[in-house]
């Protein structure tokens, strides 16, 4: 009962907006600076090299810049982001696997039944970020962005409690998707909000969400990222999910379920389809 109404009954907007107010307080400062040391001890995150004073807000540290080596072969795919692999494999038609005996099939994620088609028998992997981890993502692979999908939705956590007992999780949520054109086909990013996310920024465009009339919008011109650019960042953090067409991909041996991945690391190799 008391999960029933955590998941189901818990004012999300409410709490999420409540969340983005404290997170972008900047004063008094001293206040600031214990909400900002209090996070990162709860949460025990690495300060070494970090001076958590020049943070102005708690959302200003939590998307903190990242310093990590970038695989440089063209055909290799990074991950975009810090945080653990919660699942990866193949979309077995359209369906993809959110936990042991739960799925969720392309078109109630996409919402755009053209575009899952392209995906159908592909690959996926699914990236949370932690609370400790910093929460700006970056370009997986150099490659153009065709347009983006903003869909609307609601606010679950997608801790590993919500993903065994919310179905259909990540249809559900709000989330963004970000189409790429790559040399070896389509890839699209899908960043997935939750229950304390107070925005979602992509670096192409300026998502005004008040305004999205249809889903899906397509740039007038492509616009080329390199691998390593900054995509956006979670203001507080979530999920990012890649899908890949079929046989694009071959997963690294390195990576496995539940298994830590930093940005920049190697998650698979790319082959022309």
């Amino acid at each position: 009962m008391i999960k029933l109404f955590y998941y189901y009954f818990f004012p999300q907007r409410l709490f999420t907006t409540l969340i983005h107010f404290i997170a972008h307080l900047s004063y008094p400062k001293t206040c600031v600076h214990i909400l900002i040391y209090s996070y990162s001890r709860i949460y025990r995150i690495n300060t070494c090299g970090l001076q958590l004073s020049s943070y102005k807000t708690l959302n200003d540290f939590f998307i903190r810049q990242g310093k990590n080596i970038i695989d440089a072969q063209s055909d290799v795919i990074v991950s975009p982001a810090d945080g653990q692999i919660v699942g990866y494999g193949k979309i077995t038609e359209n369906s993809i696997l959110q936990v042991k005996g739960i799925t969720y099939t392309l078109e109630e994620l996409l919402v755009n039944e053209e575009l899952a088609r392209q995906f159908f028998n592909g690959s996926y992997v699914n990236i949370h970020l932690r609370p400790f981890d910093y929460h700006r993502f970056y370009m997986p692979l150099s490659a153009s962005i065709l347009g983006y999908g903003y869909i609307r939705g609601k606010l679950f956590p997608v801790n590993y409690g919500s993903r065994a007992y919310v179905q259909k999780l990540y249809q559900r949520n709000e989330r963004l998707i970000t189409i790429l054109k790559t040399p070896y086909g389509k890839i699209l990013v899908i960043k997935i909000a939750a229950l304390g996310v107070g925005g979602i920024k992509v670096a192409y465009t300026n998502i005004d969400k008040e305004s999205q009339n249809t889903p899906y919008h397509f740039l007038q011109s492509p616009q080329f990222l390199n691998k390593g650019d900054e995509l956006g960042y979670f203001e507080l953090g979530s999920s990012i999910l890649m899908l890949f067409e079929k046989n694009q991909i071959t997963f690294d041996s390195t990576i496995g379920e539940n298994s830590i991945i930093q940005y920049g690391k190697k998650i698979g190799s790319l082959k022309q389809i």
